[in-house]
């Protein structure tokens, strides 16, 4: 119930801070260099996710030699926790942070651009999909619960057990959440309500990455990274297109 309230609270904060009187929008597209950059990103999500569904899944064998003493003094400690729970919260804290790019069409001024917000948008987001996908395909880092005697050995044996490194969830709740602050701060320069925008964009994919810390699904050191990915993507797609 409490992080219930915490989740209404943090979002409608933020998308309350984002309503006010119009501006102009100090963003533009580069022809024909965003369709191009679109393309390709939406070609390395395909061949992102190829190289993710030719991992191969943990054995038995292979999980039986896992040793807790071989993780690090900073990582170790996400070994201890495996809960269900924790694990839909983050969920919806991905799909919840994913919109946030939308409550920006509640201000005059990005409805009236032209699609300029919406397609910096879907760049920021497929980017850091592509970025988590070939990473996790490439990396073979077990998930904390893995070392967890108390999680089911079937969710082990999985090949999503081996997708620990980076934290999506985190990485994409960072990229959009960050990408909403940075459209609305660069269009309302010296805005009074910039520390409410930018706290909220920080303190959402900062609260998904502790989801999945105590839900057994990533070490402090993947949620660190995805928030670290995310947060460039989110900001950096912005200034790029800045006229």
């Amino acid at each position: 119930m409490r992080s219930g309230i915490f989740i209404r609270f943090v979002f409608i904060s933020l998308l309350w801070s984002i309503t006010s009187a119009s501006a102009q929008v100090p963003f533009k597209l580069y022809n024909p260099g965003d369709y191009f950059a679109g393309a390709g990103i939406i070609g390395i999500n395909f061949g992102s996710n190829a190289v993710y569904n030719h991992k191969s899944p943990l054995t038995d064998t292979e999980i039986a030699a896992l040793s807790v003493q071989n993780i690090s003094s900073f990582d170790r400690s996400a070994t201890r926790f495996y809960s269900r729970q924790a694990a839909r919260w983050s969920d919806g804290f991905l799909i919840a942070g994913t919109l946030l790019p939308a409550g920006l069409f509640i201000a005059k001024e990005f409805r009236d651009d032209n699609g300029i917000v919406a397609v910096m948008a879907l760049e920021s987001i497929l980017l850091s999909s592509a970025e988590v996908q070939l990473v996790k395909g490439l990396v073979k880092r077990p998930r904390p619960f893995v070392y967890n005697p108390i999680a089911p050995q079937s969710e082990k044996r999985k090949k999503d057990a081996t997708a620990s490194f980076f934290s999506g969830h985190t990485a994409l709740t960072a990229t959009a959440s960050m990408y909403t602050a940075s459209v609305y701060t660069m269009t309302h320069p010296d805005n009074k309500r910039d520390p409410w925008i930018w706290t909220g964009a920080v303190l959402i994919p900062l609260t998904t990455g502790y989801l999945r810390y105590k839900a057994g699904k990533h070490f402090p050191s993947d949620i660190l990274a995805g928030f670290i990915i995310g947060s460039i993507n989110g900001i950096l797609i912005p200034q790029l297109h800045k006229k």
